[in-house]
């Protein structure tokens, strides 16, 4: 297999897991409004835990404790990009 069939391969897995992440609506998860819900609305498989601290205006800490937290809920997954963690939803 050549290098670039491993890069289309990895284009169209990339396009399915996009396709993947479930659209967001604040009502179907019961958090109250709040660092945990920007957070969550944020977890699209875009953005590291810095980019998301940043985006909503809240310390990096306390994003680290809200994606903890939607961790353990079972909400969302931490996934490697590269050279980067970033986040998604998963409900």
């Amino acid at each position: 297999m050549s290098e670039q069939d491993l890069k289309d391969i990895k284009e169209q897995l990339e396009i399915i897991i996009s396709l993947m992440v479930p659209t967001f609506s604040e009502d179907s998860y019961g958090l109250q409004k709040g660092t945990q819900l920007d957070v969550l609305k944020l977890c699209d498989l875009q953005y590291t835990q810095q980019e998301i601290a940043s985006k909503i205006k809240k310390t990096k800490k306390a994003v680290a404790r809200a994606i903890e937290n939607l961790s353990a809920r079972g909400l969302i997954k931490s996934i490697k990009k590269g050279n980067r963690t970033v986040y998604l939803r998963l409900k």
